[in-house]
């Protein structure tokens, strides 16, 4: 609430704004990718049940590897990368709601309070038909980033179950 005194001790009240924007922009233009890291099945409490069979010690030395698991965030993270460089092929909706309430009193007069309401609301759709190859670049950039972090948590795999004697 903004109280201000006008001519004559008018009071002016204004509260405004109930905004909301949303953007849409989804990037399932595509098959999901599929991200093919390694992911063993790493128990809450490892010791849990009295059986330790090879799989499952494999499976816990994997999950405690700070390297895999610095491998895996990567995977992850071009994953991401590559779902952003998709999403450009999709439209953007924005909408936009504001309401604007003001109400004006005279304390030291018979005359009634006036109170003004104005409502606007606003939307646009864009969508890019043409850019050029911008955008396929990007995702043919993308795709290759990923796949280097598959071959590099390979080859991390790889080098640490090659370290274990």
């Amino acid at each position: 609430m903004n109280a201000e005194s006008g001519p004559a001790g008018a009071r002016c009240c204004a509260s405004s704004v109930v905004f909301i924007v949303l953007t849409v922009a989804t990037a399932g233009l595509w098959p999901e990718v599929v991200i093919g890291e390694f992911a063993p099945n790493c128990p809450s409490e490892p010791f849990s049940d009295n059986e330790l069979t090879l799989v499952r010690a494999v499976d816990l030395a994997l999950c405690s590897n700070a390297e895999i698991q610095s491998a895996a965030a990567a995977v992850r993270i071009r994953a991401a990368q590559l779902g952003q460089a998709r999403a450009p092929y999709w439209p953007t909706l924005t909408a936009s709601a504001t309401e604007l309430r003001e109400s004006t009193q005279y304390p030291a007069s018979h005359s009634s309070s006036t109170t003004d309401t104005a409502t606007t609301v606003y939307g646009a759709l864009s969508w890019r038909l043409l850019d050029f190859g911008g955008r396929r670049a990007d995702v043919r950039a993308a795709s290759r980033l990923l796949e280097a972090a598959f071959a590099s948590q390979d080859a991390t795999i790889g080098r640490v179950a090659s370290g274990w004697n």
